[in-house]
């Protein structure tokens, strides 16, 4: 009666350890096919960090949607300006500086 439960036992831990060990089977996902996806994610990627850089003010002299950021390099010290009027358009803009 003991070798049998130590027989049922072992062949429990034996069962657990064969569902673990083929658990980590995991199937690789299928190939990318569709190239306008990958377009769409390159283009994404290349133009993440990117932002226009202009040296002249471009406050009603450069075209933008509302929303739109570039940065206005005015001899030396620089701006963030956002678009917040598309017709005209209106930039905002707040000076950049160094924070020790």
């Amino acid at each position: 009666m003991l070798n049998l439960k130590i027989a049922f036992k072992a062949i429990i831990i034996l069962l657990s350890l064969g569902t673990i060990c083929f658990a980590t089977k995991i199937k690789a996902p299928p190939p990318q096919t569709d190239a306008g996806l990958y377009n769409y994610l390159l283009d994404l990627k290349e133009n993440l960090h990117s932002i226009p850089l202009t040296t002249t003010n471009p406050d009603g002299a450069t075209p933008g949607n509302v929303g739109d950021v570039l940065l206005f390099d005015a001899g030396g010290q620089f701006f963030l300006e956002i678009c917040v009027v598309a017709s005209g358009p209106t930039w905002q803009g707040v000076v950049l500086t160094d924070t020790p």
